[in-house]
């Protein structure tokens, strides 16, 4: 079989060494599982004829890119083949006159967001791998991150996409153009599919023009509640942030100031458009957060601090991981008058469990991460761990929430998947799962519980 697709795809694109399956056995989940053959295409051809073989022998593909996944959506949990994306990775145009661009799945997020900004336009969809995570997994997950709150999240910007199915098939779905109504929505469908259903290997994005200019705000607060009633306030306000962050502790402030010691959270937010509206909405905004009990607010205008501040807000997470022996992390989203509601009912459960949890996320949207961090990593804390997750995700249902705002389901949170969804709803989406992939090869054993 592998000498089959030594003939059909090229022996330099096939892998079956111990040090390279182990290479891609893992994503950022923690989790592992081992392939038999990893599969680096240069070519859709050579995709094709991947899962035309595939189809034929009944092999499993995980499709993936950089494997920034948190909830082990790049794993090959049934073995086969890991599909890698990476050689796709040309920025193939950016049209400024249609403001659109045509990309490869294995474009780095940032080198388009920078392409474009060479263009005086702008693709906003930031999640905090901004860095290091491609377009291809983006649109698998339906990334969001920071400016998502005035921008909307990656299916607000794919026009088209180009699909090679299960059986090796090419599938254009979308069009070109801002309108377009005939059929049903097969690029909606793909958007957040996770990889369960084909292989992106093609995308056309909106762009939109750069705001002339962009200002952030760190509000610092003495505790989350008011941090929180404060977000809220702010989208009252009549001022509609590109970004309302929220960041655990005095990480983002400046290690010499005094007040840092007492922030137990800061709102991060910035504020974009026209200088004169951008300089107005500036101090009504830092005024709503001082009248609201905010300890200071501080302006970050200048492009470097600006840089410097989300560099910090970016590797959060990665800080997180690297200080402590386990972390396991919800991003479930809740209505803005209930967060809150939320937030103290966390508590409550974090306290009857004895665990350690920091806040952080995209408060202007609701979108909180509930971050579990353990000094030690022993079954009984993951046990703990994993029946308070199973509270705080059905606390967000009952608050008229949802259990995952932005890092999918993949293998690590499937099983919560009927909380939320009813047996209606899982027998129409595995229907479709079905029709696209009938043999069940395209990344199985994610999003679907059983």
């Amino acid at each position: 079989m592998i000498a089959e697709l030594h003939d059909l795809i090229g022996a330099n694109c096939v892998f079956i060494d111990p040090p390279k399956r182990e290479a891609y056995s893992r994503d950022e989940s923690g989790l592992s599982f081992d392939p038999e053959l990893v599969v680096e295409p240069n070519t859709i051809e050579q995709i094709q004829r991947l899962m035309a073989w595939a189809t034929r022998h009944r092999i499993p593909v995980t499709p993936r890119a950089a494997a920034s996944n948190v909830t082990g959506g790049a794993l090959a949990v049934k073995g086969g083949v890991v599909l890698s994306l990476m050689r796709l990775n040309q920025l193939i145009a950016i049209d400024k006159h249609n403001m659109t661009a045509i990309v490869q799945p294995g474009v780095i997020t940032y080198d388009l967001q920078s392409a474009a900004r060479e263009q005086r336009l702008y693709y906003p969809p930031d999640p905090s791998s901004v860095k290091s995570s491609t377009i291809g997994g983006n649109i698998a997950e339906d990334a969001g991150g920071a400016h998502c709150l005035k921008y909307g999240t990656t299916k607000d910007y794919v026009r088209a996409l180009t699909v090679v199915l299960p059986d090796g098939e090419l599938l254009k779905t979308g069009t070109k153009t801002r309108k377009g109504v005939v059929g049903y929505d097969l690029t909606e469908l793909f958007i957040g599919s996770e990889g369960t259903l084909g292989v992106i290997v093609e995308a056309t994005l909106m762009l939109i023009p750069r705001p002339r200019e962009e200002i952030t705000l760190l509000a610092v607060f003495d505790d989350t509640v008011t941090a929180m009633n404060t977000a809220a306030a702010i989208l009252k306000s009549g001022v509609m942030p590109s970004c309302l962050d929220m960041m655990r502790g005095g990480g983002l402030l400046p290690a010499d100031m005094a007040i840092t010691q007492k922030a137990v959270n800061v709102l991060l937010i910035e504020l974009d458009g026209h200088p004169a509206a951008v300089e107005d909405e500036r101090d009504q905004i830092g005024q709503v957060c001082l009248d609201r009990g905010a300890l200071d607010v501080l302006v970050v205008q200048s492009e470097s601090k600006r840089k410097d501040l989300w560099d910090k807000r970016r590797r959060s997470w990665t800080d997180l991981v690297e200080q402590t022996a386990y972390v396991y992390s919800l991003d479930p989203c809740v209505p803005l008058d209930k967060m809150a509601q939320f937030v103290r009912k966390v508590e409550q459960i974090k306290a009857e469990h004895g665990l350690q949890v920091y806040f952080s996320g995209h408060v202007g949207d609701g979108n909180l991460h509930v971050n579990f961090a353990a000094e030690t990593d022993t079954p009984e804390i993951r046990q703990d761990i994993a029946t308070a997750s199973e509270e705080i995700l059905k606390l967000a249902l009952s608050l008229g929430g949802t259990i995952s705002g932005e890092h999918g389901i993949g293998y690590v949170k499937k099983k919560y998947v009927p909380l939320e969804l009813s047996a209606i709803s899982l027998t129409i989406q595995k229907r479709i799962k079905q029709v696209f992939d009938p043999l069940n090869i395209m990344n199985p054993e994610k999003i679907f519980p059983g």
